[in-house]
């Protein structure tokens, strides 16, 4: 997998630079922005997400939870999940999504999705999960 470094040193440029045009921070001259264009497709480069999300201290991914189903609700749990990712993709972000255990009280749940750092959590509760 190739590396900024990589396409730096195929596009004969500082790695600050190549990170410029994909961040959008600094203007780039156009012939050099095209050499940095050129070396990513030759290398395949792939823009390391985890990474972005460090150094624009956001993690790109938008969490979703629901209570554990059974396969009768499946089809429409996965409608709505591929919705969403769809809309997440859209925006450039990923999407994560996991059943909550019915052994976990669902207060506890805001507190487990923070856990992991997405940068927006939703969650779904079922009639069954509702205390009382």
């Amino acid at each position: 997998m190739a590396t900024m470094q990589d396409v730096a040193k195929r596009a004969n440029v500082a790695v600050s630079t190549v990170s410029y045009p994909l961040s959008g921070a600094r203007p780039v001259a156009r012939a050099t922005a095209e050499r940095i264009r050129q070396a990513m497709e030759e290398l395949d480069y792939e823009p390391n997400a985890m990474a972005r999300g460090l150094a624009r201290r956001r993690s790109y991914t938008l969490a979703m939870s629901f209570p554990e189903f059974d396969t009768a609700m499946g089809e429409t749990v996965f409608g709505i999940v591929r919705g969403a990712q769809r809309a997440a993709a859209e925006l450039g972000y990923h999407l994560a999504v996991w059943p909550a255990s019915r052994r976990q009280p669902v207060a506890s749940w805001p507190r487990s999705c923070a856990r992991a750092r997405p940068t927006a959590c939703c969650w779904s509760r079922s009639p069954s999960l509702t205390p009382g």
